[in-house]
């Protein structure tokens, strides 16, 4: 029998997701929809619920994390690239940039070399600025628009295919319809629309998209480069005292973070910093394998909280 692991993917058409329930029917990863623009004007926004379904699922601790931008015609493809990693830099994803080619729009345009030309400057930006080679998710029926020398290109990168010619987790297949350019894919998205199959996943919409990597679960974790963590050791009750002189660092807040009255989100707080600000930190406290905390003259805030990152 075939390894394969099974996984989902989201996007605020999920409506809200439990992800216990995901993990206990079967899932091991998880990917969501992070970026998008406008198709006829240069307008950029976020998925509206990306950080909501990002904090949850890093907050869970048990699946795979990705997140994916779906390209669009209307933005310059550096900008739009700069702007998805604004999004894939708050989080510690484990999937490598993932980008969404497949957009109608561009049929009714006709532009294909165009637009072929912008998933390469995209996804050359991209791998440069996270030294990960991104994958593709796209489709046969949309890559049979593009000729065949606008897109040879691609086979560099992993596939993730779109085709729901297969239906049952029962019986493994393979997909039917293959996009030109790669001959086997990484990742198979093999059920979609009209599965009903929402509430089994823990979505509440009626319908959500299953996915199967190609390879078993030691596979995957070899693809994405991910090891089982080493736990951050808590520091002894009695501490030795110091041989030498402690040099502590000076941290740069990247993303807003509270100030608290001790190292727990329970705690009061008292006050913010901002993105830009400088910390001269007096005190670190790990509490656990996945946060850490500061104390500087105004408080304690958190360095890294449950795959968050506020500073460096």
């Amino acid at each position: 029998m075939t390894d394969r692991v099974l996984g989902t993917d989201t996007s605020h058409w999920s409506d809200s997701i439990n992800f216990d329930t995901m993990y206990n029917a079967g899932a091991k990863f998880w990917i969501t929809k992070a970026t998008d623009a406008d198709k006829a004007s240069p307008f950029q926004y976020e998925d509206s619920k990306f950080m909501e379904f990002s904090t949850a699922a890093f907050q869970h601790g048990k699946l795979l994390t990705g997140c994916y931008h779906w390209l669009q015609a209307s933005i310059d493809p550096i900008v739009a690239a700069d702007y998805y990693l604004e999004r894939y830099n708050r989080f510690f994803f484990d999937f490598p940039p993932i980008l969404d080619f497949e957009e109608t729009y561009t049929i009714q345009t006709g532009k294909f070399s165009d637009f072929s030309w912008r998933a390469q400057v995209w996804l050359d930006h991209v791998k440069k600025k996270t030294l990960k080679t991104p994958i593709i998710y796209t489709a046969k029926w949309y890559m049979d628009y593009f000729k065949s020398e606008y897109v040879s290109w691609m086979a560099e990168y992993p596939l993730w295919v779109a085709d729901y010619t297969w239906y049952s987790s029962n019986v493994l297949k393979n997909p039917y319809y293959m996009p030109k350019t790669w001959s086997k894919q990484t990742m198979w998205q093999f059920s979609a629309d009209k599965n009903n199959r929402g509430h089994e996943f823990g979505i509440k919409s009626d319908d959500i998209c299953l996915d199967w990597y190609e390879g078993s679960y030691d596979n995957l974790l070899s693809f994405l480069g991910v090891t089982t963590p080493e736990p951050i050791p808590t520091p002894p009750t009695e501490p030795e005292p110091p041989t030498n002189e402690v040099i502590l660092p000076k941290l740069k807040v990247i993303r807003n973070v509270n100030v608290r009255s001790s190292p727990s989100t329970s705690a009061s707080i008292v006050g913010l910093h901002a993105t830009g600000d400088t910390l001269d930190v007096l005190e670190i406290k790990p509490i656990n394998a996945v946060s850490v905390w500061v104390r500087d003259e105004l408080g304690w805030s958190a360095v890294v909280h449950y795959g968050i990152r506020y500073m460096e």
